[in-house]
């Protein structure tokens, strides 16, 4: 049996595990930099590739045992809605909720009833738990490859791209799209490959890759009303940058494509009851409109002593800087229910211990493993983490504003400012209320990064690709790794209650047994995870047939196919950079 004391090093090992990758990420990086000044040296340049691409597998399952332990998707967002629609496609709803596209929910369904088919579960709730973030987890994969594939065609270097898909399993605003179940999970999947098949056709001039960017279209501009603004003003100011590649016959196609596509989709929308993305009943809290001031203005002083929740709701730039690499509305791993918010060590404590040591302003003690401050206003560390976030989101956003200034290419340009874009549809549609209100005075959360966090993405891959590889950027890396982990909600502390709920979720995991013997030593107890709990059973459930969104379906599967077989072996051919 481990002690209690033992049990907690186990578990806070196992907490920094991320900077133990983030160490062997550096190490990664200094032997491409080798490579790179021996460019006969095949050996090396494939040993820091291999390397790259295994750490990102890693990583990605890392983090994804994260989800499966710690989080419960359920309790997200709005899900308890929204869950009506996996209920739907499931035959015991009648009716959809809100008028989104419904292949994002029927492709959850679809993995509830796979996974109620091969495996067995302890109850529905879990279920669909293991569900909802696998089927996540695809589409988060499927946009890695887009992005991947589109920074390689832009002349990224190979490690470079592998580097920041890699950063990507660290990045909040972008895990957090894997935690929840909403479109913006299918955006960012589906968001690359509209660009890739652009870029592609300006090249190749080849009409297959308009009838890709058609049918990516459709499925962005079918997902959500907030979705269907961002990505529609983004499209018309990249026809109109890059006019002179696209002949008056080269978009008649991709316009009857896209009709011929919204169509037949229309009859799936008819047959199942479901209405204009843009047609939805807004909530009483939510018949209200924003004031101008709340574009511009912000609390300095509020944000350095309460930056939490609520007290940052007229201003919109508060909101920005606590929660695009925060949460600040507590809806992700600061959620109530959340395993992340429980049991959280404080790396810092004020010092009322015994151990502590008066004459010095630090002190660690190594008996209880904190860090102890015996300066004035001690509670302002309960925050260190968030004014992190702080610096590193005014980072981020100086770094982009800077390249898109300095950019020589329009498209580049569009692309890093395109995150403004999206939030100044949130605001036209909160300050004007069309196409109808959407604005809660009490929390302003219609401002949450979440809306627009998938058209981060591209301006994030710029800027790392921007950073070159010196050593305070790998310094860098290791910090932001740090961060990421400590942001979750890392080191923890054990108890029974934490464990109990630990063990629910492992044995409940369709890969339980794949980290089960990684688990168990860091539970406070001797008990054992068993993958084969006698409590597990088949949980009965059957797809409802006709309430299938056939013609969605099959685009999708067309789209696959499409980018499977022809963009990968296409690019393979050319390469080119942005202009």
């Amino acid at each position: 049996m481990f002690t209690t004391q033992n049990t907690f090093l186990f578990k806070f090992c196992l907490g920094i595990s991320f900077i133990i990758f983030s160490i062997i990420l550096l190490f990664i990086i200094l032997i491409s930099k080798i490579s790179s000044k021996f460019k006969n040296v095949v050996y090396f340049k494939k040993l820091s590739r291999n390397i790259l691409l295994g750490f990102f597998i890693l990583s990605t399952y890392i983090t994804h045992i994260y989800l499966i332990v710690y989080f419960d998707p359920l309790n997200g967002a709005d899900n308890y809605k929204y869950i009506q629609n996996i209920y739907f496609f499931l035959g015991e709803e009648a009716t959809l909720f809100d008028n989104q596209n419904t292949f994002y929910y029927f492709f959850v369904s679809i993995v509830v009833g796979l996974f109620s088919f091969v495996f067995e579960f302890s109850s529905t709730s879990l279920l669909l738990n293991d569900s909802i973030l696998y089927a996540n987890l695809f589409l988060y994969l499927f946009g890695v490859w887009g992005y991947f594939y589109l920074m390689r065609f832009w002349n990224f270097s190979l490690n470079t791209s592998l580097i920041i898909i890699t950063l990507f399993n660290f990045t909040p605003f972008i895990y957090i799209l894997r935690m929840n179940m909403k479109p913006e999970i299918l955006a960012f999947a589906i968001l690359p490959w509209l660009i890739f098949s652009l870029e592609k056709f300006k090249s190749d001039n080849k009409k297959i890759y308009l009838l890709i960017s058609s049918l990516t279209i459709f499925f962005l501009f079918s997902s959500k009303g907030s979705i269907f603004g961002m990505t529609l003003i983004i499209l018309v100011l990249y026809l109109l940058i890059n006019i002179r590649y696209y002949k008056r016959i080269n978009l008649a196609f991709l316009f009857f494509s896209l009709l011929i596509i919204l169509i037949f989709s229309n009859l799936d929308n008819r047959r199942l009851g479901v209405g204009s993305i843009l047609e939805r009943s807004p909530e009483a809290q939510y018949e209200n409109l924003v004031d101008l001031n709340t574009l511009y203005s912000v609390d300095l002083v509020k944000l350095y002593k309460d930056p939490v929740k609520n007290y940052h709701k007229n201003s919109i730039l508060g909101i920005t800087l606590l929660d695009t690499y925060g949460d600040y509305f507590e809806l992700n791993w600061k959620e109530d229910s959340s395993l992340f918010r429980k049991n959280i060590k404080p790396l810092v404590v004020y010092g009322n211990t015994e151990n502590t040591n008066p004459n010095k302003l630090f002190y660690i003690d190594f008996g209880e493993k904190n860090i102890v401050y015996n300066g004035p206003q001690p509670h302002y560390f309960d925050f260190i983490v968030i004014y992190l976030g702080i610096v590193i989101t005014t980072t981020f956003y100086i770094l982009l504003i800077f390249q898109a200034i300095t950019t020589n290419s329009n498209n580049l340009r569009l692309f890093l400012l395109s995150p403004f874009i999206g939030l100044g549809i949130l605001f036209v549609n909160a300050y004007f209320g069309f196409p109808q209100m959407n604005y809660d005075p009490n929390t302003s959360d219609t401002f949450k990064v979440f809306y627009y966090s998938y058209l981060l993405t591209i301006p994030f891959c710029l800027i790392i690709n921007r950073i070159k590889l010196s050593t305070r950027s790998l310094f860098l890396i290791l910090v932001y790794v740090l961060f990421f982990t400590v942001n979750l909600g890392f080191p923890k502390q054990n108890t029974e209650e934490l464990d109990k709920n630990i063990v629910i979720q492992v044995e409940n995991s369709i890969t339980c047994n794949l980290y089960k013997n990684v688990i168990e030593p860091t539970l406070i107890s001797n008990k054992k995870i068993d993958c084969n709990n006698s409590s597990k059973k088949k949980i009965e459930v059957s797809l409802e047939t006709r309430n299938f969104p056939i013609f969605n379906n099959l685009f999708f599967i067309l789209l696959f196919v499409l980018i499977f077989f022809k963009l990968p072996k296409q690019f393979r051919d050319k390469t080119v950079a942005p202009d």
